[in-house]
């Protein structure tokens, strides 16, 4: 099969191309002709093992796969179509209530689409959500992807990082964007309280552009109190010397998150909402107590043996998240798809 990806192209800069990326790599493996379109511009590029082409050549495709909108150029490309869902449904139907983004009205206008075939979330758990809008027989679901030929465990050359010279005898980390809906407010505090009981810890925060006054308040009151480390407006191209230097990662969802994927992968320990077997350390962010608490204890599991540790965590993201097996489940929706079509 031939498979045009439409996604937009930005390296290292955005968590959902990194997943179709990687995704492109392993159905590459799989014998099939794959590659990545950019719906805005013309690219012919390489990008660590994925084809990047010119918009031209998705009119050869046998499935257009579209992950963020196809754009002006694509939309009148004639053959079948898959949607998949990145977001989760809660934070789309908040995106346009609070944002006006037509993120919801968008997916009601591709279900009323004859060329979309198929529409994938990578969440099994919001298969009953997405239910509600897309016609069953469409929906599919498949586990969502990472490298784990990259996001690995640290060898012996991975130096340890030091935070921006802001290293604390304990460093945590946060590094999921904020999002209307899916935002650190609770885990800011969850971390205050953590910080009290556990003194030398520091938090360091990534993905957090400061664009509300709020946002600059409550990060001056934690640094105020000497408990904030490195903060970036944007992940670092490499986010792995984090992932080995941290104590633990927080993150607000219950999801397999980018972040809940790649840290896991290289061994750090995840605190994060229940719903899921990736870590045992759940509970719910809003419970800023209890928060607390499974960071304490995601902490002190790792205190005497972190390598142990980190086997377990790398364990469990070669369960849950490899994407040789996220690809061969959307070849399989693929095939669905075009024997569907010549039947």
């Amino acid at each position: 099969m031939r498979l045009c990806h439409v996604v937009r192209v930005t390296p290292h800069g955005c968590g959902l191309y990194e997943t179709v990326r990687d995704l492109v790599v392993k159905e590459a493996t799989l014998g099939h002709d794959v590659f990545i379109v950019d719906p805005e511009r013309d690219l012919a590029a390489w990008d660590r093992g994925a084809t990047i082409e010119l918009r031209s050549r998705a009119r050869t495709a046998d499935i257009l796969i579209n992950h963020s909108g196809l754009g002006a150029a694509l939309r009148d490309v004639g053959v079948p179509r898959i949607f998949i869902q990145h977001a989760t449904p809660y934070h789309k139907f908040l995106r346009e209530q609070i944002e006006k983004a037509q993120d919801y009205t968008y997916l009601e206008f591709l279900t009323k689409d004859d060329r979309y075939k198929a529409f994938v979330t990578f969440w099994p758990e919001h298969m009953a959500y997405w239910e509600l809008l897309v016609p069953k027989e469409k929906l599919h679901a498949v586990n969502a992807p990472v490298d784990l030929g990259c996001w690995r465990l640290p060898g012996g050359n991975d130096a340890g990082y030091d935070f921006g010279g802001k290293r604390g005898e304990i460093n945590i980390i946060y590094a999921s964007p904020w999002r209307v809906g899916y935002d650190g407010f609770h885990i800011l505090h969850a971390f205050h309280l953590f910080a009290q009981q556990v003194k030398g810890a520091k938090l360091h925060i990534y993905a957090s552009p400061i664009v509300q006054r709020a946002m600059r308040v409550l990060y001056d009151a934690l640094s105020d109190k000497g408990i904030l480390g490195e903060v970036c407006v944007e992940h670092k191209n490499d986010m792995r010397p984090i992932y080995y230097a941290a104590d633990a990662v927080l993150v607000q969802c219950g999801e397999a998150s980018r972040v809940v994927r790649e840290s896991l992968a290289c061994g750090a320990q995840v605190v994060m909402r229940p719903g899921n077997t990736f870590t045992p350390y759940l509970a719910e962010p809003h419970n800023i107590s209890c928060y607390a608490d499974a960071m304490r204890c995601a902490w002190i599991d790792q205190y005497d043996n972190k390598l142990d540790s980190m086997v377990q965590n790398r364990r469990s993201a070669e369960r849950h998240f490899d994407s040789a097996n996220t690809a061969k489940g959307i070849i399989a929706v693929c095939e669905k798809v075009l024997e569907e079509k010549n039947a």
